[in-house]
């Protein structure tokens, strides 16, 4: 019998810390103690989940594993001795022991617990991953035991989706003139994978007794899911041929994929294990208005074979499933499956219904459009031939004589229609055409160019509607094949009357033929970009098309692309003939893209680079900076400098004007190509340096040049001097506060080490010695850190030189930081990164991780710094043992052991081993990981 004596005693060992509350609660083995422990209110005060600087942590519940202990045991006591408080706790640890201990409990208790778990659960943005193994089970053990109410809630609510907290700020784009706004992924409580995986661990006894239910709570979940990926648009049109291109085969990345993987396996199981099964599938999915539900109901149907034949056949004339032959492709498999097992008076009025043709009606805007064009009788011929040939394929098995003729005639004319899926599990996404690449290829250029004159697309809003870009990706493959019969015939393709789409499928065929090396003439492409920039106008307020290039604007961003790679394949071009490229470079250097407009939300976002490389000005500029580039490596007469060759640097310094160009996109540019104007011309580029870097009176043009300079280039020894003024204007700007690391402060402090490295600056130069002073803890430390990480990635040896000058830097460093105090932690232990590099003298590095560990606590990242000591062990035991107990005690969230492997081990062993004063180090720190709960450490002193 327990006393009380016997329970103050306990707990009087427990309150005197150490490894003592772990130690009792996890040797606790009789339920004699849940009733006085629950008297003493041991049960009502779990712990709550820990906040700090770091992050989160969820600290165990001893108390609890006990009670889990004992809870097949004595199952009423241990529901009585969970109080309300734990069903409000903060602490997912305290959840899960929660729900393992439901699993063991009567039903009926168990129902309880799972319902205030469901409330619980409600209130929670996300669920740790482990949540939903301990759910499964509590789930199972109630659906089995007639407490599928409770089973039901507590699914519902982790499965529970919703829409994105930034689905509110999304804007309406236009396309086509119409209002857009683009999908959006709904989000959950638990991720994809778990999402599925809870499923299918709890389908099969929910399925046994709870069908409806639970195929009810699945299908509305995918509802919700679909209603969110909408966003808002008008109508019932879910366009789940495009993200779920068929049921059988999903992708498995996304949450609604996994919805609609939810519903398919959780209704196949429940059509077939219960007798009329399907009844119930139709009857759920009924509920629904999204087209995703009459796929995934003539899936199922299509895959159970109780179907009763009188009811198949009435499916099979639901006209409703005629609308489109696109729409529904598990319908079209569902009618090939079935049209031979039904009566002939089915399978005839299925043919009239495919005889009468599609709803004109549904393409009234684009049959007026293209009446307006005089060509509305063969846009007509176009869709009664595609609704044919669609649904004669999906039939071709039970057609007779004549039919089987006209469709051999629509496959020769159009092709086999591409499926809207592909069975591989993913989706096609691409462009169609209407003819092959092989009869395609049979034109002569004259015919060929006729043919892309007089095709007319189909409606635009047809989901598998051959368009122009589908012709142009033929054009594509065929240059690509062939480019030289191409460039000998790229003058017919000069046509104002041609639409832009294809030249310029064909300009982006050459670019890829440079890069594969094959053989074309190349002066013929630069002529016909020529014509493209002197023919031609790019409106820069081009709308986006999926189906066809909007104007010429794709079209100059081809040609752009193409001259950029041209000057990187000297092969192809001759020196000799140098002078006729500069037409088309000085041409596309000077096109309008991208607009003022074009840049106007760009200036606001950090992401330095990405309209430099694809728009067409600056993309242009970088073509004339690698023609001169491929002139100066030709070693030939044409020297390459601002004086020898002024159109060149002429050009560049027009646009390096803020006056005359103002545009950022420009701007980043030279700032990436950066190190080839120094190597082309330095005394040019550093007379530009005021224009480049122009300070507040342009201050955005100088930030996006700065930024890019520092991202994407190098630091030049030779230019620091006429650059010093920009290194140091960086430096002021810096935000001695700042909690977070900008990227372009991060390469600041990364360029100024380099310089270090290479000797073009000492530890006591004033740039140095200023960053240093106005950069921030986390700027320091982010510096400090990228040394060691970059020699990290470097295999090769570190030159001794450059050791010497980085083992001076650390030196004073650390000189200054303990002068400094507290506020140099950060800094000084991003050590850490400098010993995984393995770059330095090993007792020099030990020597200083000690002093860092000693004065500064702090070693990072620390499952490198275990790894480089454990290595080391053997040699300096004490050392490493000794950074091991520091790095441990500092880490209070208690993750940090996780991740170091045996490491740990392998030190405190060899640390034991050792002398006496490693082996007393190697004790305390064992003590120090037991009463942290790491009790296993203990088998270490018994060894």
């Amino acid at each position: 019998m327990v006393t009380k004596q016997m329970i103050d005693r306990a707990l009087a060992l427990v309150a005197e810390g150490g490894g003592n509350y772990e130690y009792f609660f996890s040797h606790l083995n009789s339920p004699d103690w849940i009733e006085p422990l629950r008297e003493c209110g041991r049960f009502s005060h779990p712990p709550d989940a820990v906040s700090n600087e770091h992050g989160l942590r969820f600290p165990g519940w001893p108390e609890g594993e006990y009670l889990n202990r004992m809870a097949s045991v004595a199952p009423e006591a241990v529901y009585s001795a969970l109080p309300k408080k734990c069903f409000e706790s903060n602490n997912h640890t305290v959840h899960e022991i929660i729900l393992q201990i439901a699993a063991k409990l009567p039903p009926p208790l168990a129902a309880h617990i799972a319902r205030a778990e469901a409330e619980w659960v409600s209130k929670q943005p996300v669920l740790l991953l482990l949540y939903s193994e301990p759910s499964a089970h509590l789930i199972n053990h109630l659906a089995q035991n007639g407490e599928c109410e409770a089973a039901i809630s507590l699914l519902g609510q982790i499965l529970d989706v919703r829409a994105p907290a930034e689905q509110d700020k999304q804007t309406e784009t236009l396309i086509d003139g119409e209002p857009f706004r683009w999908p959006v992924d709904p989000v959950g409580r638990i991720d994809p994978w778990h999402n599925e995986r809870l499923i299918l661990a709890v389908s099969e006894p929910l399925v046994d007794f709870a069908p409806d239910a639970f195929l009810t709570l699945v299908s509305q979940e995918l509802a919700k899911g679909v209603l969110i990926h909408s966003n808002h648009r008008s109508g019932n049109e879910d366009l789940s041929t495009i993200w779920r291109p068929h049921i059988a085969h999903g992708s498995h990345r996304d949450l609604l994929d996994i919805l609609v993987t939810n519903v398919q396996s959780s209704a196949l199981l429940v059509s077939r294990k219960h007798r009329n099964g399907y009844e119930i599938v139709r009857r759920v999915f009924n509920e629904h208005k999204w087209p995703i539900f009459r796929r995934l109901e003539a899936y199922v149907l299509s895959e159970n074979e109780s179907v009763p034949t009188d009811l198949m056949s009435e499916i099979l004339l639901d006209v409703s499933h005629f609308d489109s032959p696109t729409q529904n492709p598990e319908f079209n498999e569902l009618l090939g499956r079935w049209i031979g097992k039904v009566a002939q008076q089915t399978k005839s009025r299925v043919l009239e219904i495919i005889e009468a043709g599609p709803d004109l009606s549904r393409y009234s805007s684009y049959l007026e459009q293209e009446e307006a064009n005089g060509a509305r009788p063969q846009a007509e011929r176009w869709l009664r031939d595609e609704w044919r040939l669609r649904w004669f394929t999906a039939l071709e098995n039970a057609l007779d004589q004549p039919r089987s003729a006209e469709l051999e005639k629509l496959t020769e004319k159009y092709g086999t229609p591409q499926p809207p899926y592909s069975t591989g599990g993913v989706a096609q996404i691409g462009h169609l055409s209407d003819t092959t690449d092989e009869a395609l290829r049979k034109l002569t250029m004259p015919e060929l160019i006729s043919y892309l004159k007089s095709w007319v697309p189909p409606p635009t809003n047809h989901p598998d509607a051959p368009s122009r870009a589908g012709i142009g990706t033929q054009l594509t493959r065929w240059v690509s094949d062939d480019p030289s019969l191409f460039s000998k015939q790229l003058t017919l393709f000069q046509d104002e009357e041609l639409h832009p789409t294809y030249l310029r499928s064909i300009l982006d065929a050459f670019t890829s033929s440079l890069k594969e090396d094959k053989e074309f003439d190349a002066i013929t492409v630069v002529r016909a970009i020529e014509w493209v920039l002197a023919n031609t106008k790019a409106d820069a307020r081009e709308p986006f098309k999926w189906e066809e290039d909007p104007g010429w604007s794709w079209a100059y961003m081809s040609s752009a692309r193409f001259l950029t790679e041209l000057f990187l394949h000297p092969d192809h071009i001759s020196v000799d003939r140098h002078e006729e490229y500069w037409p088309a470079l000085e041409g596309i250097a000077q096109t309008q893209s991208p607009t003022a407009d074009d840049e106007r939300e760009y200036r606001k976002k950090a992401d330095f680079g990405m309209m430099a490389l694809n728009t067409a000005r600056p993309v242009g500029l970088e073509a004339v900076i690698r023609y001169a580039r491929w002139l100066k490596l030709s070693k030939t007469d044409v020297e390459v400098s601002a004086n020898r060759l002024p159109k060149v640097f002429d050009l560049l310094s027009r646009h390096l004007d803020p006056a005359v160009d103002g545009s950022v996109a420009v701007r980043e540019l030279f700032g990436m190509q950066f190190g080839v104007l120094a190597w082309l011309d330095r005394t040019w580029l550093e007379q530009q340096l005021p224009a480049l870097f122009p300070g507040k009176p342009f201050k955005i043009l100088d930030k996006f040049a700065w930024n890019s300079y520092l991202r994407f280039g190098n630091p030049i020894s030779e230019t620091l001097p006429a650059m010093r003024f920009r290194y140091e204007r960086a430096i002021n700007a810096l935000d001695l506060k700042a909690t977070s690391v900008d990227e372009a402060d991060r390469a600041l402090g990364a360029h100024l080490m380099r310089y270090l490295a290479a000797g073009t600056i000492r530890i006591d130069d004033p740039l140095l010695v200023l960053f240093f002073s106005k950069a921030s803890q986390a700027l320091r430390a982010q510096t400090v850190g990228d040394v060691g990480w970059e020699l990290t990635q470097d295999t090769r040896q570190l030159e001794a030189v450059v050791q010497r000058r980085l083992m001076e830097f650390w030196e004073a460093r650390f000189a200054a930081g303990v002068a400094e105090g507290a506020n140099a932690r950060r800094e000084l232990g991003a050590f850490g990164w400098w010993l995984s590099s393995s770059k330095f003298p090993r007792d020099w590095s030990v020597r200083q991780a000690v002093a860092v560990a000693d004065n500064f606590h702090d070693l990072h990242p620390d499952f490198a710094v275990i790894e480089w000591f454990a290595e080391l062990a053997q040699a300096y035991p004490y050392e490493a043992v000794h950074c091991l107990g520091i790095i441990f005690e500092e880490d209070l969230e208690g993750w940090a052991i996780h991740g170091w492997g045996d490491n740990a081990r392998i030190i405190i062993r060899e640390a034991l081993s050792g002398g006496e004063r490693s082996r007393t180090e190697a004790v305390r720190v064992v003590n120090l990981l037991v009463a942290r709960g790491h009790r296993a450490y203990r088998t270490l002193l018994s060894g």
